[in-house]
């Protein structure tokens, strides 16, 4: 359940804000910008660069 809360506030952030995707990882509890790509994309199949666009 945790994770889904973090990968929703990073999905938020991400359409949301011009923050660096390094930054949200970093905001919502992800060890790096790498951590927070897998999971998105296990869990979406997009990446966090993808969700911007």
């Amino acid at each position: 359940h945790l994770a889904q809360v973090r990968l929703r506030h990073a999905l938020t952030l991400l359409e949301t804000t011009a923050l660096p995707i390094a930054e949200i990882a970093a905001r919502t509890g992800y060890y790096d910008q790498s951590a927070l790509t897998r999971h998105l994309k296990a869990a979406h199949g997009v990446t966090p660069a993808a969700v911007r666009r």
